[in-house]
This record gives structure tokens, C-alpha cells and sequence, in this order.
């Protein structure tokens, strides 16, 4: 490498000027901006889907993930160009995170879904480096396993010796690692997280380079029990996309009424009269959906997590664009509107899960106005 001085007064310069030569790493390094780039490329035809999860997506300025839980939309209060910020720094995010996991042999999807950035470390699930380390010939094992107390072991490769590490439910009453809800549901699996976590650490540790166990990972503090962001459902967005007046109710039966004795079914005991008369212009009350139609549509909402009561909204939202018109109250849906609402239903669940999310997603997703998309020739009434 050449290394000139430059003066316009013939005096020696105090700052030298590389003119030739080759910087040593060089070549890496630019190895690794093709590599972000091509990562970026391909992140960014993902990243509006479930396949790059919310945890890459910074919340809108001043707003907190409880209020605004889908940071992947737009917030109503935020510019078309923060929008498009936010949007470059989840791809960027998820490049990164693609990247990192090739390095450990990860294609890029399961790097997506089995690596994790919390509070700005990116971690891994325990089982999967526990298979990386195993699958590089390292050596570790369970020792005991019990809801209160699992110890595993490991050999260190320098040395050959064998290390145990224990972590009992004590200690994570003590550490408050119980706060988190799935400490009772899984005690086993949540104490052996923590207890191999640390001992891959040290029979692994130059494999995994330092790489967190997202189960080690302290959950947000406003967010109790949750270590990560889970993927966007329907119900992520209920409260942006339809009045919150709207209701979605399984219809009334018209078959004949049961014995004082008799149980009603699931369908017909949660029906809850709806407070406003059925549009003027959808005839008779014999061409409204019929039970038969209503039950296969609420399965089909369910199929498309769509069914529960938290996603009332977004689910009439979905039919409104599916039929053409605003739809307040599934008992409103017409016989001729639910054929084709079924077979539409029906298409989507046959789909891939990300395909049918992203469609989904477009219809219930206001636009820049709060206005819901509508397909052409749709009458919003």
C-alpha cells in the first residue's frame, strides 16, 4: 500500500492519503455488502408478510406496542415517509438477522423464525443450539429433568472435563423468571432452557460465538410473560379497522324452538339479538343466511383466525370486501351473498398460511384516509 503526503505549500502534510494498494480484509468486507445486499433483496418481498416477525419492525414514534400492538401497518398519525423508514429499517433488521444465521448453516426462513431480536440482542431457542453445538460434535446432555429442579452436563473440549449446571424452580421464583407464563404451563422445558443455555455456553461457546438463548432474554417491562413478539393475527388489528360498534353474531335458528329441558349447541347459546333492523333492501327474512351457511362461515373464520370474539371487527371487515358492501352483522349476510362468501372463504384456507394472511391483511387494512379497501364496483353505502 502507498501512502503519499499532500501539501500545497511543499511543507509535509500532517494527514497521509492512501493512493494505491490493496487494505488488508478488503475483499471480505465487500463479500459481505453483496451478501447484505442480495439478504435485503430478498427480505424485502417479505417483509409485509409473517415470514420477517413484528420484532423487526420499530413502533411508530411515541407509541407504545400495547396501543399499537401491528407495527407492520401504518399509523394514522405517521407520514407516508416514517411509514417507508420504519419499513427500511425491518428490512434492513431482518437482512441482518439472515446473515447471522447463515453463518451458523441457518437457510434464510428458519433464520427469520428461529433467531429473535430482543431489546437489541439477537438470540436463538435453546433447542436449536443445542442441535447446532451437537451437530458439530460438541457433547451435551440431560442430567435430571423435573418441574422443580433439571440439570444438564456438558464436556469441555479443551480440557475433556465434565460440567454440570443445575437451575431449580427456586431460582426462578427468586429471579421472577415465573412471571412469565410459560414457567407453569412447561416448567421442564423453561427450567432446561436456562439450565442448557449455560452449559452450551461453555462446551460451545466458540460455535455460538456468544449467541443469547431467547429464553434468557428478560421479557419487555410494560409486556409481563412475553421474552418475544408472536406473528401478526387478525386480532392485531381489530380495533383500526371497523367501527367498534360492529358486530359479528352467529344468526338465530330457524329450526323449531328446543324443550325448556333441552341444551342449546354453542351456536345457538351465544346469539345476541342485534340492536338495528336488517337493511330495507335484502328482501324477506327467508333470504338472509340460514344456519347452516352460518355455522360453515364461522368454522371458515376460525380456520382463518378470524373466529374469535377479539376479531369481530376484522372479520366483518374481510366479508364487507368479500360481498361488496359494509357488512355490520353476519345475520345480515344475504343466502345469495354466502355462497360465493363460503367458496372465497374456503379458497383462502387452502392456502398457504403467509398467502392467506397477506390477503387477508389487504382487506382489513384501512388506507391513509381510515377508509377499508373495496373492490371495484362495491357500493360502501
Amino acid at each position: 500500500m502507498t501512502i503519499e503526503t499532500i501539501s500545497t505549500t511543499g511543507q509535509l502534510a500532517h494527514i497521509p492519503v492512501v493512493t494505491g494498494g490493496d487494505l488488508p480484509g478488503l475483499a471480505v468486507l465487500q463479500q459481505w455488502a453483496d451478501a447484505n445486499d442480495q439478504a435485503t433483496r430478498l427480505v424485502s418481498q417479505w417483509i409485509w408478510t409473517d415470514l420477517v416477525p413484528l420484532h423487526h419492525w420499530p413502533q411508530p414514534a411515541g407509541v407504545s406496542r400495547k396501543e399499537f400492538p401491528n407495527p407492520r401497518l401504518k399509523h394514522p398519525r405517521e407520514s407516508d415517509e416514517d411509514y417507508r423508514r420504519r419499513a427500511e429499517i425491518a428490512t434492513a433488521s431482518a437482512a441482518g438477522t439472515v446473515l447471522r444465521g447463515i453463518g451458523f448453516g441457518l437457510s434464510p426462513n428458519i433464520a427469520l423464525e428461529q433467531m429473535h431480536s430482543i431489546h437489541g440482542t439477537i438470540g436463538m431457542k435453546t433447542k436449536l443450539k443445542h442441535a447446532l453445538a451437537i451437530s458439530r460434535g460438541r457433547k451435551a446432555w440431560d442430567v435430571l429433568l423435573s418441574e422443580e429442579e433439571v440439570r444438564c452436563a456438558g464436556i469441555l473440549p479443551a480440557t475433556g472435563e465434565v460440567i454440570e449446571i443445575g437451575v431449580t424452580m427456586a431460582q426462578a421464583r427468586k429471579a421472577k423468571w415465573t412471571e412469565n407464563a410459560a414457567y407453569e404451563k412447561t416448567p421442564i422445558d423453561m427450567l432446561w432452557a436456562r439450565a442448557m443455555s449455560r452449559v452450551l455456553d461453555r462446551v460451545a461457546g466458540d460455535i455460538l460465538f456468544g449467541l443469547a438463548s431467547i429464553e434468557d432474554i428478560d421479557p419487555e417491562p410494560d409486556e409481563p410473560g412475553q421474552a418475544t413478539v408472536t406473528n401478526v393475527t387478525a386480532s392485531d388489528i381489530k380495533a383500526r379497522v371497523a367501527p367498534a360498534a360492529a358486530v359479528i353474531e352467529p344468526v338465530p335458528t330457524t329450526q323449531p324452538t328446543a324443550e325448556p329441558d333441552a341444551q342449546p349447541d354453542a351456536e345457538t347459546a351465544s346469539v345476541v339479538e342485534p340492536t338495528q333492523e336488517p337493511p330495507t333492501d335484502l328482501g324477506s327474512a327467508e333470504e338472509l343466511i340460514d344456519l347452516a351457511q352460518n355455522r360453515r362461515l364461522h368454522a371458515l373464520l376460525r380456520k382463518l383466525d378470524l373466529g374469535s370474539e377479539a376479531d369481530k371487527a376484522a372479520a366483518l371487515a374481510a366479508i364487507s370486501y368479500i360481498v361488496k358492501r359494509p357488512i355490520d352483522s353476519t345475520k345480515f349476510i344475504t343466502t345469495a351473498e354466502a355462497g360465493p362468501l363460503l367458496d372465497r372463504l374456503d379458497e383462502l384456507s387452502k392456502k398457504p398460511e403467509a398467502k392467506w394472511r397477506a390477503e387477508i391483511r389487504f382487506m382489513v387494512t384501512p388506507d391513509a384516509n381510515g377508509q377499508l379497501p373495496m373492490p371495484e364496483g362495491s357500493d360502501r353505502g
